[in-house]
């Protein structure tokens, strides 16, 4: 069990119920390396079991097109497909995710699906499709609205964060600051 941690997993807990029924929440845990960070979020989602979904995502240190490798690594989660998937698979998948309801801010618009759709993919590799970071934060968000609205409450685990480039940062911020109606 863990120990040492409840004060922790209580603000953690206390979060999470002020996501419920419909709100977002951005909750950022700061430690020096080895003080237990990845456990005290570990407990928290197996706190949370049954009652949300969870997708991770982390961020590298260094290499080439790593800027929304996390976002990669949540969107095959969410989408359900693998990195050595077909594209035009893969792709078909995310199309089909945003495309559960039909959600686009809030109202039904199945061209702003497809726009998702193709943002997401191009800025997760899956596409030669460009967008501004700004376009791809709203795509993102739009995913991540539609799964939270289809599936139940979302949290989104983010590992490493201070590996993250400025667009990812802005990004979350995005997401964090713009969602309000879904859990």
């Amino acid at each position: 069990p863990i120990v040492g941690r409840e004060e922790e997993l209580a603000t953690l807990d206390d979060m999470f119920q002020q996501c419920l029924p419909a709100a977002c929440r951005l909750v950022s845990i700061v430690a020096p390396a080895g003080l237990g960070k990845s456990r005290l979020v570990r407990e928290f989602i197996q706190r949370i079991r049954g009652r949300a979904r969870v997708t991770r995502g982390r961020c590298l240190p260094y290499g080439e097109g790593v800027t929304y490798w996390p976002i990669a690594e949540l969107v095959q989660d969410l989408a359900g497909f693998a990195p050595t998937d077909d594209l035009d698979h893969a792709r078909s998948r995310i199309l089909t995710l945003v495309q559960a309801t039909g959600v686009a801010g809030g109202h039904r618009h199945e061209a702003d699906a497809g726009r998702v759709a193709e943002v997401v993919a191009g800025a997760v590799g899956l596409s030669d499709s460009t967008a501004e970071t700004t376009e791809i934060a709203w795509a993102v968000r739009r995913l991540l609205e539609t799964t939270a609205l289809t599936g139940g409450p979302l949290v989104v685990v983010i590992d490493d964060i201070h590996w993250a480039e400025p667009a990812l940062l802005h990004l979350i911020e995005h997401v964090a600051t713009l969602t309000s109606d879904v859990p």
